[in-house]
């Protein structure tokens, strides 16, 4: 699998020969845009994506590696996305590191997070296909990219103190469809497209990817709970109040007006948040366990009718089984 170090090898190549006569502009790039992109890009990830694209692309019957291209496509708009959310949720730490704009400032932040959506176009740009087939390709991409942003504006916007306890789960599904769940099926469904798979396989590839995506979602959540009710942190969720599965599950398993004492609890101070989290861990723990493996090892019964190598299939099965949470 190609990796991102080997892309900003490429990105500074390109721009040191644009600049070459200039060391104060070469300076300036680097403190502006060079270093804090090499610095994100080097801090490891999950890179489920990546490995998804891979996998696809074996089994719609590609042979050999997935095309770079593809790959850090996904990785640099996934990357993006995660500066710019990181914004907007003030969120203090990324990959165990201090986020990006809190140590180059919210415009170097920006500027970079937008510039990684427009490089990750270009490597998409670049992948060698016939006419057709790459407009496709960009047309998909451009679709899952605004409807991501629509799922953005979403989760920014509702939240968990003003909307009704009937409509926190359906909103939940919707957001994570949306966000998470597209972008993981697009990198299943390119995987599959560049690896010749029909349309068919190309659509059961989607949808895999569209519940393993919603069951990586499903995962973060818990976990962020977890960790606000175990630590008096006021987490990222809780301090925006933002709904997310646990609520969602809160939601289903008890009544409007507990879901409304808890939601007012969880607009105080530490160490009333924690509290909070720690009630509602209390509520929705077995449930949640259960509907986030479910989610995760259903996803690949979307894949049941295609025919396909059983070490893929070994593979996948791997990968779910260390994305699965167990009781605590």
């Amino acid at each position: 699998m190609p990796s991102l170090p080997n892309l900003m090898d490429t990105i500074s190549q390109r721009t040191r020969s644009n600049s070459e006569n200039c060391d104060a502009r070469r300076k300036l790039w680097r403190e502006a845009l060079g270093g804090p992109l090499e610095d994100f890009l080097s801090r490891k990830g999950k890179r489920i994506r990546a490995d998804l694209i891979g996998i696809a692309f074996r089994i719609a019957g590609g042979k050999g590696e997935a095309p770079s291209e593809i790959v850090e496509f996904v990785e640099l708009l996934h990357a993006g996305s995660l500066i710019i959310d990181d914004i907007q949720d003030n969120s203090r730490n990324r990959r165990r590191q201090e986020t990006m704009h809190l140590k180059y400032g919210v415009p170097v932040a920006i500027n970079t997070g937008n510039w990684l959506y427009f490089a990750a176009l270009e490597r998409l740009a670049e992948v060698d296909l016939p006419p057709a087939k790459a407009m496709a390709i960009m047309n998909k991409s451009l679709r899952v990219i605004k409807h991501c942003h629509a799922g953005q504006a979403l989760d920014l916007t509702a939240t968990f103190n003003e909307l009704p306890a009937n409509a926190i789960p359906q909103t939940v599904e919707q957001i994570s469809q949306l966000k998470t769940g597209a972008l993981t099926a697009l990198a299943a469904w390119l995987g599959g497209m560049l690896g010749g798979g029909s349309d068919e396989v190309c659509d059961k590839l989607s949808n895999f990817g569209l519940q393993l995506g919603i069951g990586l979602q499903m995962q973060n959540d818990f976990v962020e709970l977890q960790r606000a009710a175990y630590s008096r942190c006021n987490s990222d969720d809780f301090r925006n109040r933002r709904i997310t599965w646990p609520w969602a599950w809160l939601a289903s398993t008890t009544s409007a007006a507990e879901v409304q004492r808890l939601a007012q609890l969880a607009c105080e101070q530490i160490p009333e948040v924690q509290d909070c989290a720690q009630q509602i861990l209390e509520r929705v723990e077995i449930v949640a366990v259960k509907e986030i493996n479910s989610k995760l090892e259903g996803s690949i019964s979307e894949l049941n009718n295609i025919d396909f190598d059983p070490r893929i299939r070994k593979q996948l099965d791997q990968i779910v089984a260390t994305l699965e949470l167990r009781y605590v």
